[in-house]
């Protein structure tokens, strides 16, 4: 995120109370007199309206990792103060005796007991690789331990959000994929690896974890239809993930991207990010046709809106009602005269056609493009085009009007320079 995380500045962490946030404002507002310190009261003002809100805390949230936490199991005998706590040579002593022995549980069970009594120790320190070290070899004993099996999930959490705070991603979604096999229903933790992934550059592993932390909300969502937070979860998660195209993005992509928008509006029906992501979506894949159905449908919800009459003239343009398309652009400038977005549409629009028509031979079209481009751009560059037009044309005398308007614009342009001469050679 370009911000500072909210929760930082309020020194708090993902999935604080309101009660929570409300208190850490209070303290903030206590310590950071606005009067004194502006700049600071002003950045906690805006952290504390990032998550006061169900949306705004979604966005916020969508971009943050989630601590989770959970309950370290030790059976009484296991819970040892440091100085009752097995020596390493204890254990080893019993790592060898159990090795020697052809599978005796009793020494088996002796050096379970006597790994739970270290990794005690070992996670009141937060030493988490010496903690999960000893459950890994506890679980390679009895792989239904079940004391074992819970905290080597937990250390494996708590160790890989330590490592991704520090941008040690990979490392971090080392742990959390070890975490998420033994406890597969931990939609905080797929959100995590979605994030480590992305962070990480593993695109395609990051793609499969948002869609899969997406379909667990959803899930929840159902049983709690009136979460309003859960919902704008979904809707930054699909708003975050779709629409961003490039010449690489393949056309199953460009359709799943339509398809999460259209999810979006399925839950926020007057979403006009969505609808408008969709139709720029569709004019990506070329669907021109559907494309003005639903611009059009924008239109009329959001008649002054510029972005939305911008898009929908080049739909029209694209599907062959040229005519339509300035109109459509001359409509935005009536409502954003300056508008440089609009303006550069309609000088991209005629230069494209004007050179398209030439192309064709139809010399009369190109040259009503290209001339009507001078409403907006006295240009050397676009009196070179109508002289180059009306060179093929055959029309001498307009050609050489046209380039010495160049060199009125430019004396020193050589290549109109160059084609005046060969022309008047010619005549």
């Amino acid at each position: 995120m370009a911000e500072r995380s909210a929760y930082a500045i309020l020194g708090l962490q993902k999935g604080a109370t309101e009660q929570e946030i409300k208190l850490a404002f209070v303290e903030m507002v206590k310590k950071y007199d606005p009067e004194v310190h502006t700049d600071r009261f002003l950045l906690v003002q805006n952290a504390y309206n990032r998550l006061k809100d169900p949306k705004k805390r979604a966005k916020e949230d969508i971009h943050t990792y989630s601590v989770i936490t959970g309950e370290f199991l030790f059976a009484g005998d296991e819970r040892v103060d440091e100085n009752s706590a097995p020596s390493d040579s204890q254990v080893n002593q019993a790592m060898s005796a159990h090795k020697n022995s052809a599978g005796d549980p009793a020494l088996r069970d002796k050096l379970i007991r006597l790994l739970m009594q270290r990794s005690w120790v070992a996670a009141g320190r937060k030493m988490w690789a010496e903690a999960i070290t000893d459950w890994k070899e506890i679980r390679s004993m009895d792989p239904t331990h079940v004391r074992a099996r819970t905290n080597l999930t937990n250390a494996n959490i708590q160790l890989g959000l330590s490592y991704a705070l520090h941008s040690l991603h990979d490392e971090a979604i080392s742990l959390w994929e070890e975490a998420l096999e033994l406890n597969p229903d931990n939609a905080d933790l797929v959100h995590n690896l979605a994030l480590a992934c992305e962070k990480a550059g593993e695109g395609t592993k990051a793609a499969r974890y948002w869609a899969e932390a997406v379909e667990r909300w959803k899930k929840l969502l159902k049983s709690d239809n009136d979460n309003e937070y859960l919902r704008e979860c979904i809707v930054e998660a699909h708003r975050y993930h779709g629409g961003q195209f490039n010449a690489s993005t393949s056309p199953e992509e460009k359709s799943q991207a339509i398809n999460r928008y259209r999810e979006v509006l399925e839950l926020k029906p007057n979403d006009f990010d969505a609808q408008f992501h969709i139709a720029n979506s569709l004019m990506e894949e070329r669907k021109y046709p559907e494309a003005i159905k639903e611009l059009e449908d924008l239109h009329k919800k959001h008649m002054r809106n510029v972005e939305v009459l911008n898009l929908l003239g080049w739909a029209f343009v694209n599907t062959g009602r040229v005519d339509q398309g300035f109109a459509t652009w001359n409509k935005s400038l009536g409502i954003d005269p300056k508008n440089p977005a609009t303006k550069e549409n309609i000088v991209r629009a005629h230069l494209t056609l004007g050179k398209q028509f030439r192309d064709k031979g139809m010399f009369t079209p190109a040259i009503v493009h290209l001339k009507k481009l001078l409403r907006y751009v006295q240009s050397a560059e676009v009196y070179m085009e109508i002289g180059a037009t009306y060179d093929m044309k055959g029309d001498v005398r307009s050609a050489m009007q046209a380039y010495e308007q160049v060199l009125s614009i430019d004396p020193k342009h050589k290549a109109a320079r160059k084609a005046f001469n060969d022309l008047r050679m010619r005549r």
